[in-house]
């Protein structure tokens, strides 16, 4: 069985195990999941990885897909995502995140089922340390700027200084210091020189809050103007939290995070981001010590209004999760360049490529392999001096995402280039609303929804609104070009495709399987282009191993509410199925045990499409 990569700093924790007798089809045979948590104790706020143990599909077993995996955190005062309203303290699949926000011990289970018996089921125990304590006295500096010199709300005992100079404070943060910044309060700084350490580290804020949004940001967050240079490298940092700042760099020109080496266990949490080069981003590189890049948390940030990539990130076990990502001006909105045992959850993303006519994506997940354009390999042993990455993109969760204008492709799941075989494996993208007129409009029309050039992927209890693409529209396309490995094993289940402005343009398209596309399962999607005058499909197959079964092409599927316009709500259309649909009890038995909102699927009475009726 395949075991998730443990670094130098994985702390083990004290499971509560059992073992469960599993009959399936003939025969009795056991499954033994074990399952690991990053980390079992550190201060608030505390990001730690979940991973269950599960199989490469490409040894024979879909463990990674087709079992249930159902997360509970124990965290019960958590609050919901302010995307998306869901429970931050559950989360269903093989690998997840969650940050402790306040002090206590927490158990997170985890149970296994086949949809129907439980198959194993094991319990983490985290110890989150009260940053009080664990900052205590002058461990922790309050800072406010010197007009104000204000420091209600500050720590008892903490250091207090009054300065209009950051770099007075930050260039010297030492491991075991906490940096608070006053409320209402702001600064002007270029690039500041902040040595790196191991931690931990907390940046943030004290004062009265006024204003939060769903995100939980203050408007009177203590807000940073950045005039040039880059705000805050992440060079050789490990275990920090950033949280609970705005940052603004109006002329899009500087940097606010950035690096390339040593970094690991770093924490940005409720962060408003607000020009800038690229929001939040970091490269790779080899250091004589070469530290994996791992554990790298993006959580509840709102990051908009970048020249370049809005966020520009990867690492093993990278939680992205809960944020609003928008408007690049001339690229990719998110570019996730490794994603090892990642998350990407509960994001809203949109508007690539604003200002120029290249054509770009919402989401760009691709991984390390040699490109013929360059010359240049990033996927190999490690070695000083060298880009290289020892693990692939491979067995990651794209899930509960909104992904809104952004043209020609949205979504992309494959190698950076048709030059590059860099090899993805082991995708599950379910639950996300792909939504053509949602966000700012991008220079260049959509055209393809979601592109996979991957191996193994599922794309499951999706929705895909095309409305407002252009002439052509294909929800989801499955092939490779030039160099990119072949896709192969990709099933796409239970989606709901959509278009409502069908009067113009060319085509219409559900899913189309290339000529290079291998072993592709397709079944349970409904697909509707009401009142079109223009060709309609619901699959093109150009490949020679396709499996398809009870795919629906439906001018009236008996969706409830499919026709409002978006304006700000990615989430008021709605395409439940209402009685009589044509979709309902007509779908074959597949490995989706429940449905886009969590409704269980009842095994033989499937229904077509994203919805359990």
């Amino acid at each position: 069985m395949y075991k998730p990569l443990l670094t130098i700093f994985f702390l083990s924790v004290f499971c509560q195990c059992t073992i469960n007798d599993y009959k399936k089809n003939t025969g009795t045979y056991y499954i033994h999941v074990d399952a690991e948590a990053s980390r079992a104790t550190g201060a608030a706020p505390l990001s730690v990885h979940f991973t269950a143990e599960f199989a490469n599909s490409g040894s024979g077993t879909r463990d990674f897909h087709n079992l249930d995996y159902t997360w509970d955190f124990g965290d019960d005062d958590t609050a919901a995502w302010g995307t998306n309203g869901k429970s931050k303290n559950a989360a269903k699949g093989p690998v997840a995140a969650h940050v402790f926000e306040t002090p206590g011990s927490f158990t997170a289970n985890l149970t296994v089922t086949d949809g129907t018996t439980v198959v194993d089921t094991r319990s983490f125990y985290i110890e989150v340390d009260d940053p009080d304590e664990i900052y205590s006295g002058t461990d922790t500096i309050c800072v406010s700027d010197a007009t104000s010199n204000d420091f209600a709300g500050c720590p008892s005992g903490a250091q207090q200084v009054a300065t209009d100079t950051l770099g007075d404070v930050l260039e010297n943060i030492q491991a075991g210091t906490r940096i608070l910044l006053r409320r209402n309060s702001s600064w002007t700084t270029g690039g500041l020189s902040v040595p790196g350490n191991a931690g931990p580290v907390t940046i943030g804020a004290y004062g009265a809050g006024t204003g939060q949004d769903g995100l939980g940001i203050y408007d009177n967050a203590p807000q940073i103007t950045v005039t040039d240079g880059e705000f805050l490298p992440l060079d050789q940092k490990q275990d920090w939290r950033i949280t609970d700042l705005h940052l603004v760099n109006s002329d899009m020109s500087a940097g606010s995070f950035g690096g390339a080496i040593n970094m690991q266990r770093i924490l940005f949490q409720r962060l408003r981001v607000e020009g800038f080069g690229c929001a939040i981003g970091w490269s790779h590189w080899n250091s004589s010590a070469l530290m994996t890049m791992d554990q790298m948390v993006i959580c509840d940030c709102d990051l908009k209004n970048s020249d370049s990539n809005v966020v520009y990130i990867g690492s093993e076990r990278i939680a992205l999760m809960g944020n609003i990502i928008a408007n690049s001006m001339t690229t990719h909105v998110a570019r996730v360049w490794q994603a090892y045992l990642g998350v990407i959850s509960n994001n809203i993303i949109s508007g690539s490529s604003l200002n120029n006519d290249n054509g770009r994506h919402a989401l760009k997940l691709h991984g390390p392999g040699y490109s013929t354009f360059d010359g240049s390999d990033e996927y190999g042993t490690p070695v000083d001096g060298t880009g290289l990455l020892a693990n692939r993109t491979e067995f990651a969760v794209v899930s509960d995402n909104v992904f809104g204008s952004s043209g020609p492709w949205p979504v992309c799941i494959g190698p950076q280039d048709i030059y590059t075989n860099s090899l993805l494996s082991d995708i599950i993208f379910e639950r996300n609303r792909l939504i053509t007129n949602f966000g700012a409009k991008s220079s260049v029309n959509v055209s393809v929804a979601l592109h996979i050039s991957a191996r193994y992927t599922t794309a499951r209890n999706n929705i895909f609104d095309g409305t407002g693409s252009g002439n052509d529209y294909t929800a989801i396309d499955i092939w490779s070009d030039g160099k990119q490995p072949r896709p192969r094993g990709v099933e796409v289940y239970n989606n709901t495709i959509y278009r409502s402005d069908n009067t113009s343009g060319n085509e219409r398209c559900g899913i189309t399987v290339r000529a290079t596309a291998a072993n592709t399962i397709i079944k349970n999607n409904l697909i509707s282009f009401p009142g079109s005058t223009v060709l309609t499909s619901a699959i093109i197959n150009y490949s020679s191993s396709l499996t398809e079964e009870s795919n629906l092409l439906a001018d009236t599927p008996g969706f409830t509410d499919p026709g409002n316009a978006y304006a700000d709500d990615p989430y008021v259309n709605n395409f439940n199925l209402d009685p009589g649909s044509s979709a309902i009890d007509a779908g074959a038995v597949v490995p989706v045990y429940d449905d886009m909102e969590g409704t269980t699927r009842p095994v033989g009475s499937f229904d077509i499409g994203a919805y359990e009726n």
